[in-house]
């Protein structure tokens, strides 16, 4: 079996922020005129979140949302039974 190299980097998908968008090559600032790093990395389905404070505060929310929200159908769904 044979594999295929990929020369030209274009053709990878590059990493970004699920908030605002930046990659590894275009960071943003993280609030303190620092370069961004990830605080989620990124997988091959789903993109990361990085540590500028505006996107970090949004992560903390959503992951807060959804902690409510599987909270609620966990009881709705006891009630059920």
């Amino acid at each position: 079996m044979q594999f295929r190299q990929i020369d030209d980097a274009s053709k990878l998908k590059a990493s970004s922020c699920r908030y605002c968008g930046c990659t590894d090559k275009t960071p943003c600032l993280d609030g303190m005129d620092e370069p961004c790093y990830w605080i989620e990395q990124p997988t091959r389905t789903r993109d990361g979140v990085c540590s500028n404070l505006k996107c970090v505060t949004v992560f903390r929310r959503d992951k807060k949302q959804a902690k409510r929200v599987a909270h609620k159908q966990a009881r709705t769904s006891a009630r059920a039974l």
